[in-house]
Order: C-alpha cells, then structure tokens, then sequence
C-alpha cells in the first residue's frame, strides 16, 4: 500500500486524480487537505513497533558506519563505502543498541 492508499482507505476519500483502487473505489467524496491524522489517530498494526526498530537498527548502523569511514562531518557518501558491504553492515547492525520508541496499539 502506498501513502495515497492509506490516506483514502483512513479517511474514506478519494485522493485527487487517483486511479480508481480496491482502497478507494467506494469512496466519491474528494480527500481534503485539511485532513490530519492527529484528528484521526490510525490503528496500526501489532508489527509497527518492529517496522519502526528496524528503521532506526539500520539508521544507527549507517551512521556509524559512515562516521569510521568518513569521518564525522563528511557529507554525502565517500569512496570508502562505496559500494557499501553487506557482511560489514551486519557487523555494524549487530553492535547497534538504542530505546526504540513504543507505540500504543488501541
């Protein structure tokens, strides 16, 4: 599912000019762009919290990577991590250590 997609199945609205989708196809009303989630608070699957420690698993162990062999305040990506190495990546990623986030599942 795309943001599109969620945006109309959350809301019940049609995105504008969107093809017509499984998530969408019900709804006629036109998405508004005053829609915010904040007013309607999505249910988020059980498996979020592990979606969102995954992505910072793997941010951290970038960023690690990145500052050992480019130094901490080079921009962008040098030569020495291109391209980057799987094995060596894991070995970052196994040394990560952070407190995630929890997120309430109503």
């Amino acid at each position: 599912m795309i943001f599109s997609e969620f945006w109309e199945e959350h809301f019940q609205c049609r995105y504008p000019r969107s093809m017509r989708t499984p998530y969408n196809s019900n709804y006629s009303n036109e998405c508004d762009s005053k829609f915010h989630l904040r007013e309607k608070i999505p249910k988020f699957e059980n498996q979020l919290q592990f979606v969102s420690d995954s992505v910072l698993a793997f941010a951290h162990a970038l960023y690690d990577m990145h500052s050992d062999h480019c130094g901490p305040n080079f921009v962008g990506l040098c030569e020495a991590m291109k391209p980057v190495k799987g094995p060596e990546l894991l070995m970052y990623l196994r040394k990560v250590n952070f407190t995630g986030k929890l997120f309430e599942i109503n």
